[in-house]
């Protein structure tokens, strides 16, 4: 692995824990006041998801094609944390008091917007793969 595919694994591990660890004390806070609802751990699922797919990549030694889709999955998953990221260095104290906010900024981009972003980069992903593997041949 080169040096920088390594800084950008570091980086992408930290700011997911970090933000699945900021969206957890959140969504207690809500379960606090409100109750349990399974809704309210929805937005804990990309961040977790990136953790996963990233120890994935590290620890496996995937080849081509396969490879290629996780790989877009991950950059897909890393892409999407950047929109709750913007909402809650914009927005914290507001999603954190407001439960339409919390469900307007992080339920809703999460239950929308994240399945359209791992589907898109992995098919951007894999038709790189098989056009290169086209061209070589």
């Amino acid at each position: 692995m080169n040096r920088a595919y390594r800084w950008g694994t570091v980086v992408s591990l930290l700011f997911s824990s970090f933000l699945f660890c900021v969206i957890t004390i959140i969504a207690k806070g809500y379960i606090r006041r409100q109750g349990f609802e399974i809704g309210l751990l929805v937005p804990l699922v990309p961040p977790a998801v990136t953790v996963f797919l990233l120890v994935f990549m590290i620890r496996t030694s995937l080849r081509g094609l396969p490879r290629r889709i996780v790989a877009g999955l991950t950059f897909g998953c890393v892409l999407y944390l950047l929109v709750p990221i913007l909402f809650l260095s914009t927005n914290y104290y507001l999603i954190r008091e407001d439960g339409t906010a919390f469900w307007g900024l992080l339920v809703i981009p999460a239950v929308w917007l994240w399945p359209l972003v791992l589907v898109g980069s992995a098919t951007v992903f894999a038709a790189i793969h098989l056009s290169q593997s086209a061209m070589r041949r």
